[in-house]
């Protein structure tokens, strides 16, 4: 039977009482809601020019909402944001006074860059790199330790963002002495675990990209983001199965296109996308559907809008809708 961790030293008179998941989440929760307005406003305003940014516009609400929570939960403004404001909490260091401005910054930037980095356009060639190497660190090492530590660390209830800048989130009002509390060792263990499997499956999954499954798939990836008009593409290759009598299994090529430039018309760019899936991707012709999901718009991370439209045919009709759009040639 395993044994639990220690129980927390008593509290200190005067000691801040730390804030649950529930009441953290509230926060977070108004936060999201608030600088998601914000982003979507100026994304609206400035539509256009936010869709140009394709995938690299999530730096855009990166910097909102460094901001944002920098100075919000920063000693400037009490460490406590609109979202703490409303939930009854805020942010204090071990000694029961606010942190920094400095801290402040550090610590959104190890909670958002997993967020953030989670499908930004990197390209899939230097996925395999040392790029990919950082990027799951980043993604998957930080974002698996933040959620752990926010499941699981009930003594302290911080998480790798607050570990690493000494904070913690506490009700308000609730004493303004020092935090006595302090967290199970175990969960060190924990963290660092995850943080080496991060980092050991980019080398894991590095002969399954480079294998004949998914190299083809990643060339075409690849291909597609070569053409000037678009930001970031996916592939999935899959089944589709239904049950019951005269269940059939449906082989299919599912593509994401998003576009950094405002289409012409949605079924113009579906026919360009899907001619080069006919001529650069052998297994095309062997789907019984091949799906296009043609997208404008922008993604900022704190918020996004886009305007799409799918498109899904067999090869062999995709094959007649691109001649019969092809231009006759003039006459002698």
């Amino acid at each position: 039977m395993e044994t639990p961790p220690p129980a927390s030293p008593p509290p200190l008179p005067n000691e801040p009482s730390i804030a649950g998941f529930w009441r953290r989440f509230l926060g977070v929760f108004v936060d999201s809601i608030f600088v998601g307005l914000i982003g979507w406003g100026l994304g609206f305003l400035f539509f256009d020019y936010c869709a140009s940014l394709g995938g690299w516009g999530r730096i855009f609400g990166f910097a909102i909402g460094l901001i944002y929570y920098g100075l919000m939960n920063s000693r400037l403004c009490h460490g406590r944001t609109i979202g703490k404001r409303f939930a009854g909490t805020r942010v204090i260091a071990r000694d029961g006074q606010p942190i920094g401005l400095g801290k402040s910054a550090v610590r959104y930037l190890v909670l958002a860059l997993p967020v953030f980095l989670n499908g930004a356009p990197i390209p899939p060639s230097l996925l395999l790199t040392w790029v990919g190497l950082i990027a799951s660190l980043l993604v998957f090492g930080f974002g698996g330790a933040i959620i752990y530590l926010i499941v699981f660390n009930r003594r302290t209830r911080q998480s790798l963002h607050d570990l690493i800048v000494g904070s913690f989130v506490v009700k308000r009002p609730a004493g303004d002495g020092p935090v006595n509390a302090t967290i199970w060792k175990g969960h060190y263990v924990v963290v660092i675990l995850l943080l080496l499997a991060s980092m050991v499956l980019p080398i894991i999954l590095r002969p399954l990209a480079n294998g004949d499954f998914f190299k083809p798939i990643v060339a075409l990836q690849s291909r597609i983001v070569q053409e000037p008009e678009v930001s970031f593409a996916t592939v999935y290759e899959g089944f589709t199965q239904t049950f019951g009598q005269g269940g059939s299994r449906t082989a299919t090529l599912n593509l994401t296109v998003a576009l950094r430039q405002k289409p012409s018309d949605f079924d113009s760019e579906a026919n360009k996308i899907a001619d080069i899936v006919l001529h650069d991707f052998p297994r095309a012709q062997s789907k019984d559907q091949i799906s296009i999901l043609v997208a404008y718009g922008f993604d900022i991370g704190i918020a996004r809008l886009s305007r799409s439209q799918n498109f899904a045919y067999s090869p062999a009709e995709w094959a007649n809708r691109i001649k019969s759009r092809v231009p006759a040639a003039p006459s002698p």
